[in-house]
């Protein structure tokens, strides 16, 4: 290392402070190593101070997109099935009502319901059975949905 310069530091994950975690029942600064909070003996820890905002994950935006694009075009398919097909009427409310559903989730998904993931993690786990596009697609969904940091930012 050359003389005069600053060791390197990661970066600090979510805007808190470098090796210190804070504990999720009274906010206490703990050291990294520490298995319990030094003040109330809490176990459960985070890496950002409470009330400082959780940055909504590239992924969550990206879902949210893809889930919004189905959901038109079920709705966009369900009307037309029901001017195409004469006896599709039950056919065609059924897939437009899906994609409501979808257009709700995905919508709810942006605002960070955690609802909207759990139910996105319901689908990506049907359709691992499509293989082999939805299998790929849900285990990519799955994978991302269940990470700490996409947790975090739905807890908030």
């Amino acid at each position: 290392m050359a003389q005069g310069s600053a060791p390197y530091q990661a970066p600090m994950p979510y805007g808190g402070q470098s090796g210190v975690k804070y504990c999720e029942s009274c906010g206490t600064t703990n050291d990294l190593q520490a298995a319990y909070c030094t003040k109330c003996g809490g176990a459960v820890f985070r890496t950002q101070p409470a009330g400082m905002p959780v940055s909504k994950p590239a992924g969550v935006i990206i879902i949210g997109i893809l889930e919004i694009i189905f959901a038109a075009l079920a709705i966009l398919s369900g009307l037309s099935f029901s001017l195409l097909l004469p006896f599709g009427a039950v056919f065609s409310l059924v897939i437009a009502a899906i994609g409501v559903i979808l257009m709700i989730a995905a919508i709810s998904l942006f605002s960070g319901h955690n609802w909207a993931r759990i139910f996105n993690i319901v689908i990506a786990a049907i359709s691992l059975i499509a293989f082999p596009v939805g299998t790929i697609i849900g285990v990519i969904v799955l994978v991302y949905l269940t990470r700490p940091h996409v947790v975090a930012y739905f807890r908030t």
